[in-house]
């Protein structure tokens, strides 16, 4: 999901690499979860990107990703 956001997010503002936190690189399922809660932070924060329909649902879909590994964590 979180790949699928970014992606999203660089068709809107391919500038915004600049801001994406690094991408996790291992296979822990505790830091991919915190990446993708600061990319979800990051992204919340600059409401040009947040506000487009297309960022919005894939940024969605990653908040209730992460709430549902959450509740089986």
């Amino acid at each position: 999901r979180s790949k699928l956001l970014r992606k999203t997010v660089y068709l809107f503002d391919d500038q915004f690499k600049e801001h994406m936190p690094k991408k996790n690189d291992t296979n822990v399922l505790e830091k991919e979860l915190a990446y993708c809660r600061e990319l979800e932070q990051r992204i919340e924060k600059e409401e040009s990107l947040s506000s487009i329909p297309a960022v919005k649902e894939k940024l969605n879909l990653l908040k209730e990703t992460i709430e549902d590994t959450q509740g089986n964590f």
